[in-house]
């Protein structure tokens, strides 16, 4: 689980690269903060079964409660961003644990599909979520 740690560890570190942009936040950005609340609001709903799963969801929502907030910090750092960018996410019902790592390895092709789009930092920031949620699949396999 030191490694599902590393990945928002590395998410938390980039949040604090120094960014100025004149645009408003890319789509990219905005799409990167709906999932990260639909993978906690669906990680929330779920009880996780076994001990194991229990602690690895622990540790995989701590991660996301870090993408986040750094995905916050970098939408801010658009003059076009609201204070605090927080779209609404539809509420989430209860996952297996399949379904749990079929969403964190969706997430993960999703973020690195969206890092190739973008320059800089923001690329690099939706680089480390992909990595990390490939490493929550892992952890649910």
């Amino acid at each position: 689980m030191l490694v599902a740690g590393a990945g928002g560890v590395t998410a938390g570190a980039l949040r604090h690269l120094p960014v100025e942009h004149r645009e408003p936040p890319p789509a990219e950005l905005v799409a990167a903060l709906t999932a990260e609340q639909g993978l906690i609001a669906g990680i929330d709903a779920t009880t996780g079964g076994d001990a194991s799963v229990r602690a690895a969801l622990r540790v995989i929502r701590a991660d996301h409660a870090a993408h986040l907030d750094a995905l916050q910090a970098a939408a801010r750092a658009y003059p076009g961003a609201s204070s605090s960018p927080s779209p609404s996410v539809p509420a989430a019902t209860a996952l297996t644990r399949a379904a749990l790592r079929d969403a964190e390895q969706a997430a993960s092709t999703r973020a690195a599909a969206q890092a190739a789009t973008l320059p800089g930092a923001d690329a690099a920031l939706l680089a480390s979520i992909a990595a990390c949620e490939a490493t929550h699949a892992e952890l649910l396999a």
